[in-house]
């Protein structure tokens, strides 16, 4: 539930919130790929989660040696 709020809950307050939660075309893309599910992880295994990827605004910006010119 937290990680839910934290993430469709903060988009609803952003100015397109029909659009909170979705992945299609037009819609706003700000995300990180996770080496594992943090919903199905206990505490001490979510803290060495690891982060794959990180796109912003549709755009991959980490890690560096992936990312996309802006």
């Amino acid at each position: 539930l937290a990680l839910r709020l934290h993430t469709m809950g903060a988009r609803r307050l952003g100015p397109a919130p029909d659009l909170a939660g979705s992945l299609e075309p037009g819609a706003p893309a700000d995300l990180a790929v996770l080496d594992r599910d943090p919903v199905d992880v206990d505490a001490d295994e979510l803290l060495r989660t690891e982060v794959l990827g990180t796109w912003i605004g549709g755009r991959r910006v980490w890690p560096e040696d992936a990312a996309e010119a802006a």
